[in-house]
């Protein structure tokens, strides 16, 4: 900064960033040893690609309870569903210890009576590609 604010080591400084800023040009428009060769496309042919025999959305309506309670996480669902999320240290054991304790009772309920039947819903749309890549 005090190179480039003095009036008299300023042009100095400016000539020196052309210079270094000139190589570097001189660089980046240079094809490098190996970038040379000719290259030569591959024979190998794709397959085609088997596309589903119905486009659009599907929806699974007897999803198992227990795949469901397998895959939950328990550290989302704590912080951003049951309110946790800024809690730290001891508060944060305190209320993990309470929220396991929820978790069990309400998944022993759920098996039990068959309150909760997850379901999903997935698709398969066709996209477009230019074939290149």
């Amino acid at each position: 900064m005090d190179r480039l604010i003095d009036p008299e080591r300023k042009p100095a400084l400016l000539e020196q960033v052309r210079r270094e800023a000139d190589l570097e040009m001189g660089r980046a428009s240079q094809t490098p040893e190996y970038r040379k060769t000719t290259a030569t496309r591959s024979s190998v042919q794709p397959e085609p690609i088997a596309h589903p025999l119905k486009w659009g959305q599907r929806v699974v309506k007897d999803m198992p309870l227990e795949i469901v309670l397998k895959h939950l996480s328990h550290n989302e669902l704590y912080r951003l569903s049951w309110g946790a999320k800024n809690s730290h240290g001891a508060e944060w054991e305190k209320l993990k210890t309470e929220f396991d304790a929820r978790l069990a009772k309400m998944t022993k309920e759920v098996l039990t009576d068959g309150w909760l039947k997850p379901q999903g819903v997935y698709g398969f749309f066709p996209c477009q590609s230019d074939g290149d890549e």
